[in-house]
C-alpha cells in the first residue's frame, strides 16, 4: 500500500512503521518463512485512526473514505442463515440480460416457480439455477436437454447464489443433453459388443473373488454385508481398493482389471466391480468404450454392481455383463449373484448325492425283487410237493381204513398194512417239514 508523502505523516493514520523511498512513504514488507518479502498487509481496522483520516481527507475524498469504512466495517450476524441475506443485499448483480447455453440437469417445483439446474456439459462444478414462473409447458420437456436460456441475473437470498430469472418462452431446446449425446455416440461405437445375443448364464463354482472398489464407501459396505454365509465360508477375497478420498475412475479400474487378468499362480474365478450411487454425470464414465471393451475382453468373468436403485441411468457396461447374467445393477445385486452361484453349486451337490442314493436304492430294490421272485418260485415248488404228499397220505389212509385180509390169500400175499403204516409215518414227517419250510418262506416274503 503506498501513499504520497504530502498526504499523510508517518504513523498518523495507520500506526505502522513507514519507510521513505524516492519521496514516497511506504509500509515496510513482511518477511516470509523463507526470507522473501511480502508486500501485502492485512490491515486491522483498530489500527486506523478514523477521526484523523476523516478530518484531513474526508472533504477531498468522501467516496474513498466511505468505501474504506465499508470495507473495514464489521457486521454482526446473529443467525447463520442471515449471512446469505445480508450478502444478497450488499451484492448488486449487473442489470443486463444474459444468453447462455447449457444442459438442464434436473428441476424441482416451488409454489410459483420451476427451478432448473443448468450445468456446463458434465462439469458439476459449474452450475447455475434457472428460475422460471410456472406456465403452460411441463418442466419435463426441458429435463436432460441442451438449451439456450435468456434471462436476467439475480441473487437467491437464502443461499446468496446467482440465478437467472427467465421465462419458458426464453428457453430454446436445441438437442438432448451432452450426457445423452455421449451415450448415443458410445453406443454406436460399441455396436459389435452390445448387439451380441444373450448367452447362457455363467454359474461356474468359485473359491477366489477379486473385488474392485473404494475403501469405506457405502457401495463396498453394501456388497460385504449382503453376502450370505455360504458366499463367505471357505472363499478367498482379493480386494483392490482406492482410498476413500480418491474417486474410482475408469483408469484405475482398467489398471486393476489388468492386474487380476495377469495373475497366474492363484487367479480369481470372478471379478466384482462395486461402486455406490452418485450424480448421473459422474456415473457416465462407466459407459466409456474403453471400459466396456475391457470388461468384454476380460479372461475372468466380471460382475458389475454400479450405482443404486434410485439412480435412473443405463450403463453400457451393464449390457455386457448382462449377456451372461452377471449384471448386479447395484453393489447389493453383485453380492446376490455370488449368493445365487454358490447356492446353485450346493444344490447341484445335493442333487448329485440324491441321485447316487436313489441309484443305490433302485439297485437294492432290483436285487430284492429278484430274490423275492426266486423265493416265490421255491414256495410254489414246496406247495406242489406239499399237495402231492397230502394226496399220498389220503390214499394210504384209505388203504388203512380197509378191513384186514385173512385166510389163504393173506397167508400167500402177506400183510401190507404194516408197510402202509410205515409209509404214512414217513410221509407225515415230510409233510410237517414242508409245512415248516413254507412258513419260513412266508416270513421272508413279508
Amino acid at each position: 500500500m503506498q501513499v504520497k508523502q504530502d498526504d499523510i505523516s508517518t504513523n498518523q493514520y495507520f500506526r505502522k512503521e513507514f519507510r521513505q523511498y524516492n519521496g514516497v512513504k511506504t509500509l515496510p514488507p513482511r518477511i516470509g518463512e523463507n526470507g522473501e518479502k511480502i508486500w501485502y498487509w492485512d490491515i486491522n481496522p483498530e489500527q486506523i485512526e478514523w477521526d484523523t483520516l476523516n478530518k484531513d481527507m474526508g472533504s477531498r475524498y468522501p467516496q474513498a473514505i466511505e468505501q474504506l469504512q465499508r470495507l473495514f466495517q464489521i457486521t454482526e450476524i446473529d443467525q447463520f442463515e442471515n449471512l446469505f441475506t445480508d450478502i444478497s443485499k450488499t451484492v448488486n448483480p449487473p442489470q443486463k440480460l444474459y444468453r447462455v447455453e447449457g444442459d438442464i440437469r434436473k428441476f424441482y417445483t416451488m409454489k410459483k416457480f420451476h427451478i432448473f439446474t443448468m450445468i456446463d456439459h458434465q462439469n458439476l462444478n459449474q452450475t447455475i439455477k434457472i428460475k422460471v414462473p410456472i406456465g403452460k409447458i411441463p418442466p419435463e420437456v426441458f429435463e436432460d436437454k441442451r438449451v439456450i436460456v435468456t434471462g436476467r441475473l439475480e441473487i437467491y437470498p437464502q443461499y446468496a447464489q446467482f440465478q437467472l430469472f427467465s421465462d419458458e418462452t426464453q428457453i430454446d431446446v436445441i438437442d438432448v443433453c451432452s450426457r445423452k449425446q455421449k451415450l448415443l455416440k458410445w453406443t454406436e461405437e460399441l455396436k459389435d459388443i452390445l448387439n451380441v445375443e444373450k448367452g447362457e448364464d455363467i454359474n461356474k463354482p468359485f473359491r477366489r473373488i477379486g473385488v474392485i472398489g473404494q475403501k469405506d464407501s457405502r457401495g463396498l459396505t453394501d456388497f460385504v454385508n449382503h453376502r450370505n454365509e455360504r458366499a463367505i465360508r471357505n472363499i478367498d477375497y482379493n480386494y483392490k481398493l482406492v482410498s476413500k478420498y480418491d474417486p474410482l475412475t475408469i483408469d484405475t479400474i482398467l489398471h486393476f482389471l489388468a492386474e487380476f487378468n495377469e495373475e497366474k499362480t492363484n487367479p480369481c474365478d470372478y471379478i466384482c466391480i462395486v461402486r455406490g450411487g452418485d450424480d448421473l454425470e459422474r456415473l457416465l464414465q462407466y459407459s466409456h468404450p474403453d471400459f466396456v471393451r475391457a470388461i468384454a475382453k476380460s479372461k475372468i468373468p466380471v460382475i458389475t454392481g454400479i450405482a443404486h436403485d434410485n439412480d435412473k441411468i443405463e450403463l453400457l457396461c451393464d449390457h455386457v455383463t448382462d449377456l451372461h447374467g452377471l449384471n448386479g445393477g447395484t453393489p447389493t445385486g453383485a453380492a446376490e449373484i455370488l449368493n445365487r452361484i454358490i447356492g446353485k453349486e450346493e444344490r447341484q451337490k445335493r442333487e448329485t448325492v440324491y441321485k447316487q442314493n436313489l441309484e443305490q436304492i433302485k439297485k437294492k430294490a432290483s436285487n430284492d425283487k429278484q430274490q423275492i421272485a426266486l423265493l416265490e418260485k421255491e414256495c410254489q415248488r414246496l406247495r406242489a410237493d406239499l399237495d402231492n404228499a397230502q394226496e399220498t397220505i389220503e390214499i394210504l389212509q384209505q388203504q388203512l381204513n380197509k378191513p384186514k385180509k385173512t385166510g389163504l390169500l393173506s397167508f400167500l400175499f402177506g400183510d401190507k398194512n404194516a408197510e402202509n403204516d410205515d409209509e404214512c409215518a414217513r410221509l407225515a414227517k415230510r409233510v410237517r417239514e414242508l409245512y415248516a419250510e413254507n412258513q419260513r418262506l412266508k416270513q421272508r416274503l413279508r
